[in-house]
């Protein structure tokens, strides 16, 4: 089996109810997954049985006992996500605990590349993460998002965080601001992290080097811009790393198709079919043509 890189989405458990493990899924699928079936001897069940299956176990607290055959616990899913060659997803939840987790895992060799002095990140795919993170902020009961490495110590709680402990940021986390401020205050992190805030009061913090990686993608990233604003026929500045395409009136169906066929032809940028038409603004974009 490969080392895995784990992705965790922290819930509190006062926001549990009867549609969560549902609502919590077709997030994902809004953001890119796709289900491609049960794991572990649940290879035939489908995805309404798997979500019933763990919605009822959530409810219930379930925890399994060390003795309790692998088949009473929570079912996992398999998903194709981002073009890696295995996804899965399953919960985790301790009884003594106000949490349960969600835990997104892949891979950890397509994801970077051990050298003597570390890993080294593919910033491309790192980014892509980090959107589905941020996506996944918006969620109602997430309250924490952590990244670790098979060999990384585990994650600590939200209450270690906000006491000193190292947010799980293998390379990057979004936790509440609330929380990083007090954490701030505490470490001298400006050297370590690069951060921003974003919506539902959360920052993300990327390790320093990830960010260092990206910065020979702002010439494209300017290219894009200046070739969009160009076919839309707008202002210079008009188009941004914030813009959304729904507040350009000159952005319909049509002047989008012409963009993503332009941008290939002239910037040799290809974006595939399938995330072209779920593009919702320009930060979407400028990830899946490796800029962000």
């Amino acid at each position: 089996m490969p080392a895995y890189f784990s992705m965790k989405f922290v819930c509190e458990k006062k926001c549990i109810y009867p549609k969560l493990v549902q609502d919590f899924y077709t997030a994902l699928i809004g953001n890119g997954f796709r289900f491609a079936g049960g794991y572990w001897g649940y290879d035939m069940d489908t995805p309404e049985e798997i979500i019933a299956w763990n919605q009822a176990k959530l409810e219930a607290d379930y925890v399994p006992e060390p003795s309790e055959p692998y088949f009473n616990g929570y079912k996992q899913m398999l998903f194709e996500y981002g073009g890696f060659s295995e996804v899965r997803g399953f919960w985790l939840n301790r009884r003594e605990d106000a949490y349960f987790e969600f835990h997104v895992i892949l891979p950890e060799d397509e994801l970077i590349c051990w050298h003597k002095s570390g890993p080294e990140y593919d910033a491309k795919k790192v980014d892509r993460l980090v959107l589905l993170g941020e996506k996944m902020w918006q969620f109602p009961c997430v309250c924490l998002i952590q990244t670790e490495l098979e060999l990384s110590d585990p994650s600590p709680s939200l209450e270690e965080i906000c006491d000193g402990a190292e947010p799980g940021a293998e390379p990057f986390a979004i936790l509440p601001e609330a929380a990083w401020n007090v954490w701030n205050e505490k470490n001298a992190s400006e050297e370590k992290y690069v951060c921003r805030r974003t919506d539902r009061g959360g920052v993300i913090i990327k390790l320093r080097g990830v960010e260092k990686a990206m910065e020979g993608n702002k010439e494209l990233q300017d290219k894009i811009i200046a070739l969009i604003e160009e076919i839309l026929a707008v202002p210079a500045g008009t188009i941004t790393e914030d813009t959304l395409i729904e507040d350009v009136e000159e952005w319909d169906s049509l002047m989008h198709v012409t963009i993503i066929g332009e941008l290939e032809e002239r910037l040799g940028v290809k974006i595939p079919l399938e995330d072209a038409i779920e593009l919702t603004g320009m930060r979407e974009l400028l990830q899946k043509a490796g800029c962000l």
